[in-house]
């Protein structure tokens, strides 16, 4: 039924990042906001800056960090 082909998974990365907000957690008394999400196109690096599609209208912000498992990364991009 529906295979990912490689093909289309390298255009996909060639696309503006996309990447759907699973969960968000506020730290330090909301001065901190961190996002879970899985990516479904592009790729995004620490100080991108990222427009935030939600209920309150759109807002950009530049990317802190980027954690997979706790350890700090300095790229993500989609895999296969």
């Amino acid at each position: 039924m529906g295979e990912v082909t490689d093909q289309s998974v390298a255009n996909a990365v060639d696309k503006p990042f996309l990447m759907p907000v699973e969960d968000v957690f506020s730290l330090h008394q909301g001065r901190l906001v961190m996002m879970t999400g899985r990516i479904e196109r592009g790729s995004v690096r620490q100080g991108d800056a990222v427009e935030i599609v939600g209920f309150d209208g759109n807002v950009t912000h530049i990317v802190a960090g980027i954690e997979q498992s706790r350890v700090p990364i300095g790229r993500r991009r989609l895999r296969k």
